[in-house]
Order: C-alpha cells, then structure tokens, then sequence
C-alpha cells in the first residue's frame, strides 16, 4: 500500500511538475487539476494563436518588405525621370531666357519705333486719327485737336460724336467706301470758323498680316496753297485783260493819231474862220 502510494506520488510529481512549487507538497484535487490542464490546454491555445499570427505577420512583412522594395525601385525610377526632367527644364528654361532677351530687344525697337513715329507725327504737325471699322477712336495726334475736340480720354468713342469744326459731314460715307474698296480716297474740306482749307485723305489701315482693320484719316492744311491758287487766277484774269487790251489797241495802232489829227485840225480851222469874221 505503502509502495503504490509512494508510485502515485512519484507519478503525479511527474505528471503535474510544474505545479509543484506552487502547491508544495499538498496533493492537488481533482478539480484544481482539471482547472490547471484547462488553463494549460487554452494557454496552448493562445500560443498556437500567437504563433500562427506571428507567422501571418512575418509573411506580410515579408509582402510588405517586398513591396517597399518594389517602391524603391519606382522611386529610383522616378528619381532619375525627375533628373532627366530636371535637365530638360533647365535646358528649356535657358531657351525661354534667350527667347526673352529676344523678345525684350524687340520691344525696345518697338518702343523706339514708335517714338520716332511720334516725333515724326509732331514735328510735321499731320493732324491725324487712326480708326476702326466702327470708326472708333484708336488714337491720334495733337494736331487733330485743332480740328475736332479731341482730349485723350476719347479714345474708344466713335469720332462721330466729337464735334467737329469742318464743313464735312460724310466722314461715315467715306470710310465705309475706303473699306469696301481698299483704295485712298481725298477730300478738300474747309474749316466753318475760319478761311482754312484741308485736304483730307482717308487709307485703309493694314495690319502685318495685310488685314484691314480699319482707316487712316490724316488732314493736311492747304489754306497756303488755295490762297495761291485763287491768287493765280487773278493774275491770270488781269493777264487776259491786259492781253485783250492790248490785242485790241494792236488792231488799231493810228486811231490815237487820227483823234488826236482831227481835234487839232478841227482847232485851227476855227481860229482861221474867226479871223476873217473880224
């Protein structure tokens, strides 16, 4: 009995080995050991779990590694198009450089251009008016001022609505035929407030492109030169005149003489007439 209970003894050590130096030498019962196996057995559980999820999670770092390692590839990829981009912009950012110091040269003849063009227009004193099809002011000179009541803001109105000091009211007529027919067109107008003469010309205004966009109205004073007209024809009428007279006194060249012959015959006749009388 005693031999069996030393082999029970013996085989429970054995058996529950790892509870032995929490029970101590007390026997554990039924009940305590059915708990300890279950709580092992879900232990065991929770390892087997932990280490299936340990291995899940080691194959998706693996995945995940893979995939990192995919995307630094790309990125080295792209970090050598963004190089290669890189080098392309600055290449094309040297070109838009060059291409704006053409640009920027070409201003500067543009503005010189159209300062000599200005100087032009004001030392030669051409009153002149750049229009549209609508004959909308798009700029013009100070000359013009004298003949229309031009101020700058009117740039933008129709030069219909701006009055005027000419005897001229077809100007509308005019450019409408300078643009169906794109040839110049000359006016003689005169002013309504004083004796001044113009000759007006209207052209058609062509862009680069050979366009025509609108009209050209430039007005050039010619009091001077009809001044020397109308002088013209009076000497030339005095010159006919003279002519005449002369032609005249040509075809009769003694009737001055047979005047003057016959008043002082006529004179002496009657002294002598007079003396016998006596």
């Amino acid at each position: 009995m005693s031999a069996k209970s030393s082999t029970g003894a013996a085989g429970d050590k054995l058996k529950y080995p790892n509870f032995e130096h929490l029970l101590g030498t007390v026997a554990p019962s039924a009940e305590i050991v059915t708990q300890l196996q279950s709580a092992l057995a879900s232990t065991h559980e929770n390892l087997q779990s932990l280490a299936e999820e340990h291995q899940t999670a080691l194959e998706e770092l693996r995945s995940a590694n893979e995939e990192l390692h995919s995307v630094n590839e790309e990125m080295q990829s792209t970090n050598e198009e963004l190089e290669t981009s890189k080098e392309e912009l600055q290449s094309l950012n040297e070109e838009l450089h060059t291409v704006n110091m053409r640009i920027s040269e070409k201003n500067d003849e543009l503005v010189r251009a159209n300062t000599d063009l200005k100087n032009l227009f004001e030392s030669t004193q051409i009153a002149t008016v750049f229009l549209d099809r609508h004959l909308i002011i798009r700029s013009f000179t100070q000359a013009i001022a004298s003949i229309f009541n031009l101020i700058p803001s009117d740039v933008g109105r129709p030069l219909t609505d701006i009055v005027s000091h000419l005897k001229y009211n077809a100007m509308r007529e005019d450019v409408d035929f300078v643009l169906s027919n794109l040839q110049p067109l000359e006016r003689r107008i005169e002013r309504i407030d004083q004796p001044v003469h113009y000759v007006m010309r209207i052209l058609p205004y062509r862009e680069p492109d050979s366009s025509v966009t609108g009209v050209l109205v430039t007005f050039v004073d010619v009091t001077s030169i009809v001044q020397a007209e109308v002088a013209l024809v009076a000497a030339d009428v005095r010159k006919d005149l003279f002519l005449a007279t002369l032609s005249h006194e040509l075809r009769n060249p003694l009737a001055p003489i047979r005047m003057a012959a016959d008043s002082g015959g006529r004179a002496r006749l009657d002294r002598f007439s007079g003396l016998f009388k006596c």
